[in-house]
């Protein structure tokens, strides 16, 4: 539980990094749609945001009550599966899937009592994964107005 915990930690202190919408110039572009990032990126930092809040929570939850955390949890991410995507933002939107499906399968892991290696490996792709998204939101930041997919 305690490798657990710092893998965890770890995944938060990566997730800091992130890009907000004024670092992305406004304009047209060759490839992809100027506004559709826009309309993509506004609601996507606000879920990347309340995942980044709720992970914590659902860490220090008791067992008890992990459940409805991880609920919480798999909520976002169905919000972020639902938003619209474009060429330019569809791995930006896979990578933070991924990271969420990892980080609720180490949850689940730990609520059911997998060994901590089994809860280790998902935490560490989850970070892996959080890695890409941090990644694909500076490319995005640093290409328009001339993002390619």
């Amino acid at each position: 539980m305690k490798r657990s915990t710092i893998i965890l930690i770890a995944f938060l202190l990566v997730s800091c990094s992130i890009p907000t919408p004024t670092q992305i110039a406004a304009s047209a572009e060759e490839f992809c749609d100027g506004n559709e990032i826009y309309d993509f990126y506004d609601p996507f930092l606000v879920l990347l945001q309340e995942y980044y809040d709720q992970t914590p929570v659902t860490a220090a939850a008791p067992k008890i009550s992990m459940a409805d955390q991880i609920g919480r949890l798999q909520e976002i991410r169905r919000n972020v599966e639902g938003l619209s995507t474009n060429q330019c933002t569809i791995k930006l939107q896979s990578a933070l899937i991924n990271a969420m499906n990892n980080s609720i399968n180490g949850f689940l892991a730990l609520l059911s009592g997998e060994p901590d290696s089994v809860q280790e490996t998902f935490f560490s792709e989850g970070t892996r994964f959080i890695r890409q998204v941090n990644l694909e939101l500076a490319r995005l930041a640093d290409c328009l107005p001339n993002c390619k997919p």
